[in-house]
């Protein structure tokens, strides 16, 4: 009777060790990011406002299902822009199953310094200062997750008088081994 009794106490153990391994590396992965500057121009009980600071874009189109497309868009792009330079990622439903992955690069990063890169599909650009609505969430962000955010946030703008200027986007700010509620998402949508 004691020994199944001490497999179980070291087995709760070891769950628990990694539990807090797991918190603890997500909570070093969060807490070293830079987000993209911006100001609060409008804050409602579900969305804001948002006015961005000029940023510098890194994109790859990925014929791919969701979350295939994150990962393979994302391995791509950080071949060419490895450490700290990234600042988020945004993906961008075009058609079915081809989906655009673009990361916004470090506020740092200029077009003169960042490297070029060998691989002809990866196109960079500067994005100019511009007003965007945002809804955010944690948790997974499975494609249907991110499809109702989308929903929400264009319902929310149309009630309040907004019009989209653009496609609503899905934006991640951290990598998928954080712990899920430590996960910051978001959607937006130009203004």
């Amino acid at each position: 009777m004691i020994r199944p009794l001490k497999i179980l106490l070291v087995s709760l153990c070891v769950v628990l060790l990694i539990l807090v391994t797991w918190v603890g590396v997500s909570l070093l992965a969060i807490r070293g990011m830079e987000t993209p500057s911006y100001t609060v121009a409008y804050s409602a009980r579900t969305f804001e406002l948002r006015e961005y600071a000029p940023q510098i874009i890194a994109e790859v189109m990925i014929k791919a299902e969701f979350e295939k497309a994150i990962q393979e868009g994302s391995r791509i792009l950080k071949e060419y822009f490895p450490g700290h330079s990234i600042v988020r990622e945004i993906v961008t439903g075009e058609s079915g199953d081809t989906h655009l992955i673009s990361f916004v690069l470090h506020s740092s990063s200029t077009m003169e310094s960042i490297p070029k890169p060998e691989n002809k599909n990866i196109r960079l650009y500067a994005l100019p200062a511009a007003r965007y609505a945002a809804i955010s969430f944690s948790g997974f962000p499975t494609e249907i997750r991110v499809a109702q955010q989308k929903r929400k946030l264009l319902q929310q703008l149309k009630a309040n008088g907004g019009t989209a200027l653009s496609e609503a986007v899905y934006v991640r700010h951290h990598p998928l081994y954080v712990i899920p509620f430590l996960m910051k998402h978001e959607v937006v949508v130009m203004i």
